[in-house]
């Protein structure tokens, strides 16, 4: 999980208008761009200047990106995923080593202690817990058997 399958696909949005006089600034040189921008301005409000200069006050860019899923990770087998390093941390008042796997990685059961690193989260699978992938790529974690 968690694999790009394509490049994203930009989608350029944003309220343009026409300036006011004292604000004209040069229209965007895309003249798919001006055409389309002159046509919905139009459709909004009854008229349209496709003489004026365009104003782009606030623009939005979405990023849309597909990602491969990985395996569910129903099985078994205790595979975890690549263990990247280790940590001392402290459970219970004890310290032990805990192997610190790469989300990407992950596939089978992982059975805690363990800590998994995500670019944006992190998740800790404390002693006595297992970690699988579900079918949709998200993380369940139960206590263990």
């Amino acid at each position: 999980p968690g694999r790009p399958s394509s490049p994203p696909a930009l989608l350029r949005t944003g309220p343009p208008s026409y300036p006011p006089p004292s604000r004209r600034a040069p229209a965007p040189p895309d003249e798919e761009f001006k055409a389309s921008f002159h046509a919905r301005y139009e459709e909004r409000y009854g008229h349209a200047n496709p003489e004026a200069p365009i104003e782009m006050v606030a623009i939005r860019l979405t990023g849309i990106r597909e990602f491969e899923r990985g395996p569910s990770g129903d099985g078994d087998e205790q595979t975890g995923g690549v263990d990247r390093t280790s940590e001392q941390v402290i459970f219970n008042g004890r310290s032990m080593d805990v192997p610190i796997v790469d989300r990407g990685d992950l596939s089978g059961r992982l059975v805690g202690p363990a800590i998994v690193m995500e670019p944006s989260t992190t998740t800790v699978v404390p002693p006595g817990w297992e970690l699988r992938v579900g079918s949709q790529g998200h993380l369940i974690m139960e206590r263990g058997a």
